[in-house]
């Protein structure tokens, strides 16, 4: 992708219509890895080799 996001416009609610990452929830017994890896062929239908991946934690207090 040589410096490029690859970003999914969303159909459902919440925000609907706006933009995101590809993201979900993982399923039991998923690495980290394997649930992004998974989601983004899910719903960008995207192929690609994960080289490596970077875990963190956002908290969204607009929404506490």
């Amino acid at each position: 992708w040589q410096d490029k996001v690859l970003l999914c416009k969303r159909n459902i609610e919440p925000r609907f219509g706006k933009w995101t990452l590809p993201a979900g929830f993982m399923e039991l017994g998923e690495t980290v890895s394997e649930g992004a890896a998974r989601e983004t062929r899910e719903e960008a239908g995207a192929q690609f080799e994960l080289e490596g991946l970077a875990v963190g934690l956002v908290r969204n207090t607009m929404l506490m």
